[in-house]
């Protein structure tokens, strides 16, 4: 009998289907065991505190029962919610669509509810918690939070008493409802110190209830209709510690705000505020203050007024039409963690170096012209981004921050228009070459005796010459010392007894040769010899360092690579620094010798070709100020190979241009590989045909 076509379509859908029934059983499977071991071990079935952790909790009880997603019965789940919450405290009735709070919650405590449920009132706890939130509630009854004090509740028949199981709440979250009103019960609980009211329709009336609750320390109404100006009652919170008011339309915030000697939190982002009160707010122990995306104008801080604020750890003011921080000098800061500054109307910082603990800068799409005083004495800074402004020069000293991970430097008007899309990492290298020399003082150089032939420094106090260049982070610091290469053994003998330094520094001395006594640095990172008058033969010898990833040979008269490439065994180094040399011909594939490199500065000499095999591999080069009369189309090939930083400007090639060149490495290699030779078909025809 013909057997009937199975289409490949129809195969490849049951394919799918079987798939996704395969995923959805191992994932009910796995949700079936996961409920198992919480209900062995009770001590999984409780998170930490808050909103997000009961809504789990909750959910993760209905799964024990109902690990399979079978269709859910409300009711059912409505009571086990609540049998819980006698036992813990904390009831969850969230995204249930709710349009009132339910009778069943309403009696929990009953006799008769309880003993429907055969609960032990010795497990039975007072209610903490309740999370109402992601419902429908319009309006919520006065009688679940009666307007009668807990005394007179006590006092009361069962009936008239509805609503004492609410008593002892100290966390209530209604948010994500359509409240308009709140009930003035609310103002009965005495000991409520959280209360989420965001993304409801609230107006100013609220206040007039919310503000009755003295013990409120965490008080959250975001996403309402608050309008105008604030209420003053909100003075009477005095302990209150997180006010969020993010995303109303409040014009301007009450005198009352300096009452509240407790606040450390204040989140009015999103409104229509045009000044901030920073007088009033200089005394509160604020430490986290976020006025985003409002309509201040001037600058935050008014000159003849405050100058700063002591605990402030976290500042963010973007999104406004700020004319400055302060039209001060400097503002006192000296807390401060995280400022962000995005897109104001900034044309310059004030003084910075009293800010010793910011660690992440943010004041992109600005006006600022160039980087505020102590900006590179700032040791922890880590991040920062100041895209999109007027900058123009960037100074040398920032190659010293240590701590400097990001660095972002887009859509700016650079002279070196190579640091726009350059790594943090890959800059400073870059400005590590432009520094000067540091200026030793007098007690970091031994004084010249007379039996010193050369002026050098004696052999017995070269020791604590080490001694004192050796840093904490691994780093051996002898630049400009005057050393040459009689320091050879003692330097051997010094690293042999510290096999922790990672890093040498050698530059402004007067060695002629790359000192064999490294090799004696099992864990050496980096070497840098830049600004010496090393010979023609650099190495004499073979000479092995296993774990280099960094040389630095910047400005020391090298006129030829050949010593370099065929002495120097460096397996592991990624980053190659040549610049300003007397290095001539084309430049050689250096990866054959060094398989890992990924970056090559080799800038101000005077290679007069490149080809794709000698870039093939390499992520940055600099090869700008040299003698190269063409780019080959075929570099264009590497962009999709990794090579992401290309530096190639003051050549003698004319094309591409000046105009392409600006527009950065991918717009350069676009346009050499447009121009790659598309080959001949087979038969002779070509595309052009």
């Amino acid at each position: 009998m013909k057997q009937p076509a199975v289409h490949s379509d129809e195969v490849s859908s049951k394919s799918a289907d079987a798939a996704k029934s395969s995923a959805a059983l191992r994932q009910h499977i796995a949700a079936a065991k996961a409920a198992a071991r919480r209900h062995a071990d009770p001590s999984l079935q409780d998170g930490v505190g808050g909103a997000s952790n009961d809504f789990h909790g909750a959910q993760d009880s209905e799964l024990e029962l109902n690990p399979f997603n079978a269709p859910k019965d409300e009711k059912h789940m409505l009571r086990n919610r609540i049998n819980g919450a006698r036992m813990t405290g904390k009831l969850n009735i969230a995204a249930m669509s709710l349009k009132t709070i339910p009778d069943e919650v309403m009696h929990m405590f009953d006799p008769k509810s309880m003993e429907d449920a055969k609960v032990n009132w010795a497990e039975v706890v007072d209610l903490t918690k309740l999370i109402a939130a992601d419902n429908d509630l319009e309006e919520i009854e006065a009688s679940v939070f009666p307007d009668i004090s807990p005394d007179a509740l006590n006092m009361s028949d069962d009936d008239e008493a509805q609503g004492h199981q609410f008593d002892g709440l100290e966390m209530l979250d209604l948010h994500g409802n359509a409240l308009s009103t709140v009930p003035l019960g609310l103002r009965r609980l005495e000991r409520l110190t959280s209360l989420n009211l965001t993304h409801n329709k609230l107006d100013h009336g609220v206040f007039h209830i919310i503000c009755e609750i003295a013990t409120l320390k965490d008080l959250k109404l975001g996403h309402n209709n608050l309008a105008g100006h604030l209420s003053v009652s909100l003075g009477s919170l005095k302990s209150l510690e997180v006010l969020d008011l993010q995303s109303n339309r409040i014009l301007e915030l009450p005198e009352s705000l300096g009452e509240l000697k407790s606040l450390r939190v204040l989140n009015i982002a999103g409104n229509q505020l045009t000044t901030l009160p920073m007088e009033l707010l200089h005394d509160l122990p604020l430490v986290d203050l976020d006025a985003s995306s409002n309509a201040l104008i001037g600058s935050l801080f008014p000159l003849g007024g405050t100058s700063g604020h002591a605990s402030l750890r976290s500042l963010n003011v973007a999104n406004n039409s700020l004319a400055a921080l302060t039209f001060a000098e400097a503002v006192h800061l000296p807390q401060l963690r995280s400022l962000d500054l995005t897109n104001n109307h900034l044309t310059a910082l004030s003084q910075v170096q009293d800010w010793t603990e910011l660690t992440t800068l943010n004041a992109g799409d600005n006006k600022i012209s160039e980087l505020p005083v102590g900006f590179t004495q700032l040791e922890k800074l880590r991040n920062v981004n100041l895209s999109n402004n007027d900058l123009r020069v960037i100074p040398p000293e920032v190659a010293r921050m240590e701590n400097l991970t990001t660095l972002i430097l887009s859509a700016n008007p650079l002279r070196d228009r190579k640091y726009l899309t350059m790594a943090a990492a890959d800059i400073k290298r870059d400005l590590q070459a432009r520094l000067e020399p540091e200026v030793l003082t007098e007690h970091a150089l031994a004084t010249p005796s007379d039996n010193s032939a050369n002026g050098y420094v004696l052999s017995e106090e070269r020791g604590s010459v080490f001694d004192r260049a050796l840093k904490p982070n691994g780093l051996l610091d002898l630049s400009n010392h005057g050393l040459d290469m009689s320091v050879n053994d003692e330097l051997r003998e010094f690293l042999e007894r510290n096999p922790s330094i990672r890093q040498i520094s050698l530059q402004g001395n007067k060695i002629t040769r790359i000192l064999p006594a490294l090799s004696a640095a099992n864990s050496l990172r980096v070497v840098d010899l830049s600004h010496n008058p090393l010979d023609v033969c650099v190495l004499s010898a073979t000479f092995e360092l296993p774990n280099l990833t960094e040389l630095r040979l910047r400005s020391i008269r090298l006129s030829t690579l050949a010593h370099v490439l065929e002495l120097l065994q460096a397996p592991s180094l990624q980053s190659l620094d040549i610049s300003a040399n007397r290095l001539h011909g084309p430049l050689p594939s250096l990866r054959e010798y060094f398989p890992s490199l990924t970056t090559l500065l080799a800038s101000d000499n005077k290679f007069d070709s490149v080809s794709a095999d000698a870039l093939r591999g390499l992520h940055t080069v600099n090869l700008a100020s040299n003698s190269l009369s063409q780019l080959p189309a075929e570099i264009g090939m590497l962009w999709d190979e990794g090579l992401k930083n290309l530096e190639v400007g003051s050549n003698l090639f004319r094309v591409p241009g000046y105009l392409v060149l600006q527009k950065g490495t991918e717009a350069t290699l676009r346009w050499l590989r447009d121009r790659v030779p598309v080959a001949p078909r087979i038969g002779g025809e070509s595309d052009l045909d």
